[in-house]
């Protein structure tokens, strides 16, 4: 099982899409945990093969694909097909926790958007 890392990083240095713990990683299939702290975001990005779903376990998230904000709340989730630029980010007072579940996994096959 491969280490928790971080995704992406702010200026400064600074953590904003943090790994907290990855359950399944396959040469087919990816399902971790992640959260994004207060203020933060990740950088929009797409991948070309891998198809995502997000599912929030607790907080709200703010999730941006192809140019439409949603807000999903926890219970709700998001797909994201392969090739559809996106990115999450924490404008919430509750910061979200949530499930990325990719098939394949989204490692290497992402692009900056």
């Amino acid at each position: 099982m491969a280490s928790p890392r971080v995704v992406s990083a702010a200026p400064r240095g600074r953590p904003t899409f943090k790994v907290v713990s990855p359950f399944a990683i396959s040469e087919n299939l990816g399902v971790i945990q992640e959260r994004v702290p207060e203020g933060s975001s990740e950088i929009r990005h797409l991948h070309n093969k891998a198809e995502q779903f997000f599912y929030v376990l607790s907080g709200m998230a703010s999730l941006e694909a192809a140019g439409t904000l949603h807000v999903i709340q926890p219970n709700e989730g998001f797909y994201v097909p392969a090739g559809l630029a996106h990115t999450i980010s924490n404008e919430h007072e509750a910061g979200p926790g949530f499930l990325l579940i990719s098939t394949p996994p989204g490692y290497g096959d992402r692009e900056n958007a």
